[in-house]
């Protein structure tokens, strides 16, 4: 995963040693809170485009019965980890750029809960091949919420 984080960070221009050094200022203000509010954002648009869109997912029965189109899973405590963590990854981007004395603690809460759904959505797209697109948006949330984890910590 290392490698992974340190490719990934060569790739946008970042030096190590910038990641290190970087206890406050411009990474802990500016870069995490943007990550974390991207990725906040993004998840939300993707659960309301397929709540919409319903071609992947099947309400007919209702919210609290949301399931899976192909495979009948039951979606509901999936959408509620991943709206959860999306929200608290906005609340969490405007505290930590404010200064606000909750932004840290909050960002790390939020940060993990990153790491934690981006590994859970990871098994959904290994139980199928034609998945594969998806998952590199999980995998570039899983390393950046290692790298803003390894920044604010």
């Amino acid at each position: 995963m290392g490698v992974i984080v340190a490719v990934l960070l060569a790739v946008v221009g970042v030096p190590l040693t910038a990641c290190a050094a970087s206890a406050d200022g411009v990474w802990t203000l500016r870069v995490v809170p943007a990550f974390m509010g991207l990725m906040g954002i993004a998840m939300m648009a993707s659960w309301v485009r397929d709540l919409v869109k319903r071609d992947q997912v099947d309400i007919s029965d209702g919210l609290l019965r949301i399931r899976d189109r192909r495979s009948g899973e039951c979606l509901l405590p999936t959408i509620l980890a991943e709206v959860g963590t999306a929200t608290a990854l906005l609340v969490a981007a405007i505290g930590t750029s404010t200064g606000a004395s909750w932004g840290k603690g909050l960002s790390l809460v939020a940060l993990g809960a990153l790491v934690y759904t981006s590994i859970s959505s990871l098994s959904w797209v290994l139980t199928e091949t034609n998945r594969w697109p998806f998952g590199i948006p999980m995998l570039v949330a899983l390393a950046g919420a290692i790298v803003s984890l390894s920044i604010l910590l």
